[in-house]
Protein backbone atom coordinates (compact mmCIF):
# COMPACT_ATOMS: atom_id res chain seq x y z
CA UNK A 1 0.00 0.00 0.00
CA UNK A 2 2.88 2.57 0.66
CA UNK A 3 4.62 1.41 -2.65
CA UNK A 4 0.67 2.32 -4.07
CA UNK A 5 0.68 6.01 -2.56
CA UNK A 6 4.44 6.82 -3.12
CA UNK A 7 3.98 5.70 -7.01
CA UNK A 8 1.08 8.31 -6.74
CA UNK A 9 1.98 11.28 -4.68
CA UNK A 10 3.68 12.86 -7.68
CA UNK A 11 0.71 12.70 -9.09
CA UNK A 12 -1.50 14.24 -6.14
CA UNK A 13 0.93 16.60 -6.06
CA UNK A 14 0.69 17.72 -9.51
CA UNK A 15 -2.88 17.81 -9.43
CA UNK A 16 -2.97 19.96 -5.92
CA UNK A 17 -0.52 22.47 -7.87
CA UNK A 18 -2.14 22.77 -11.27
CA UNK A 19 -3.58 26.02 -11.74
CA UNK A 20 -7.74 26.35 -11.01
CA UNK A 21 -9.64 29.02 -9.83
CA UNK A 22 -10.45 26.87 -6.50
CA UNK A 23 -6.38 26.48 -5.34
CA UNK A 24 -4.60 29.25 -7.65
CA UNK A 25 -1.72 30.84 -5.37
CA UNK A 26 -0.65 33.90 -6.75
CA UNK A 27 -1.67 34.94 -10.15
CA UNK A 28 1.91 35.68 -11.48
CA UNK A 29 2.34 31.68 -10.26
CA UNK A 30 -0.34 30.76 -11.89
CA UNK A 31 0.53 32.11 -15.42
CA UNK A 32 4.13 31.34 -14.61
CA UNK A 33 3.24 27.23 -14.06
CA UNK A 34 1.06 27.77 -17.19
CA UNK A 35 4.20 29.18 -19.01
CA UNK A 36 6.40 25.95 -17.44
CA UNK A 37 3.29 23.54 -19.00
CA UNK A 38 3.56 25.10 -22.55
CA UNK A 39 7.24 25.13 -22.33
CA UNK A 40 7.35 21.10 -21.32
CA UNK A 41 4.69 20.36 -23.97
CA UNK A 42 6.65 22.00 -26.66
CA UNK A 43 10.04 20.40 -25.78
CA UNK A 44 7.89 16.96 -25.98
CA UNK A 45 9.48 14.36 -28.54
CA UNK A 46 6.99 14.05 -31.27
CA UNK A 47 7.52 12.84 -35.21
CA UNK A 48 3.97 13.91 -35.43
CA UNK A 49 4.64 17.03 -34.78
CA UNK A 50 5.54 19.81 -37.20
CA UNK A 51 9.07 22.03 -35.67
CA UNK A 52 6.56 25.33 -36.61
CA UNK A 53 4.06 23.70 -34.34
CA UNK A 54 6.12 22.86 -31.51
CA UNK A 55 7.25 27.07 -32.10
CA UNK A 56 3.82 28.15 -31.42
CA UNK A 57 3.77 26.08 -28.27
CA UNK A 58 6.96 27.76 -26.73
CA UNK A 59 6.11 30.85 -28.28
CA UNK A 60 2.67 30.83 -26.09
CA UNK A 61 4.34 29.58 -23.02
CA UNK A 62 7.11 32.85 -23.75
CA UNK A 63 3.61 35.32 -23.63
CA UNK A 64 1.88 33.40 -20.00
CA UNK A 65 6.13 34.13 -18.81
CA UNK A 66 5.65 37.76 -19.93
CA UNK A 67 2.26 38.15 -18.10
CA UNK A 68 3.72 35.84 -15.04
CA UNK A 69 6.11 38.73 -15.16
CA UNK A 70 4.09 41.75 -15.78
CA UNK A 71 1.13 40.51 -13.00
CA UNK A 72 4.24 40.33 -10.40
CA UNK A 73 5.96 43.53 -10.86
CA UNK A 74 1.93 45.10 -10.51
CA UNK A 75 1.53 43.24 -7.58
CA UNK A 76 5.23 43.28 -5.88
CA UNK A 77 5.96 46.26 -6.87
CA UNK A 78 9.41 45.15 -6.93
CA UNK A 79 12.64 45.99 -9.12
CA UNK A 80 12.28 44.77 -13.04
CA UNK A 81 15.46 42.78 -12.31
CA UNK A 82 14.30 40.81 -9.28
CA UNK A 83 11.19 40.53 -10.79
CA UNK A 84 12.26 38.93 -13.75
CA UNK A 85 15.11 37.15 -12.20
CA UNK A 86 12.03 35.41 -9.86
CA UNK A 87 9.51 34.18 -12.46
CA UNK A 88 12.46 32.90 -14.37
CA UNK A 89 13.66 30.88 -11.96
CA UNK A 90 9.91 29.78 -11.08
CA UNK A 91 9.41 28.84 -14.73
CA UNK A 92 12.65 27.38 -15.21
CA UNK A 93 12.13 24.59 -11.80
CA UNK A 94 8.14 23.90 -12.96
CA UNK A 95 9.22 23.01 -16.61
CA UNK A 96 11.38 20.87 -15.07
CA UNK A 97 8.96 19.40 -12.94
CA UNK A 98 6.65 18.86 -16.08
CA UNK A 99 8.78 17.78 -18.37
CA UNK A 100 8.85 14.53 -16.08
CA UNK A 101 5.09 14.27 -16.95
CA UNK A 102 3.31 13.01 -19.81
CA UNK A 103 1.38 15.27 -22.58
CA UNK A 104 -2.03 14.21 -21.15
CA UNK A 105 -1.11 15.75 -17.42
CA UNK A 106 0.46 18.90 -19.46
CA UNK A 107 -2.46 19.12 -21.72
CA UNK A 108 -5.04 19.26 -18.31
CA UNK A 109 -2.64 22.19 -16.60
CA UNK A 110 -2.83 23.83 -19.96
CA UNK A 111 -6.18 23.27 -20.54
CA UNK A 112 -7.00 25.26 -17.03
CA UNK A 113 -5.03 28.22 -18.19
CA UNK A 114 -6.67 31.56 -18.14
CA UNK A 115 -7.38 33.41 -21.41
CA UNK A 116 -4.28 36.01 -21.25
CA UNK A 117 -5.51 39.74 -22.38
CA UNK A 118 -3.68 40.24 -25.55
Amino acid sequence: MLKTFLVALPFIVLATSAPSKETAGPRWQVLADCAAAYQANSEIADPNRLPSMRAMIADQGKDYQKAAVQEYRARAKGEGTTVDKTVNAYVNGATSRFAKEPRPVLEKIIDACPQLDN
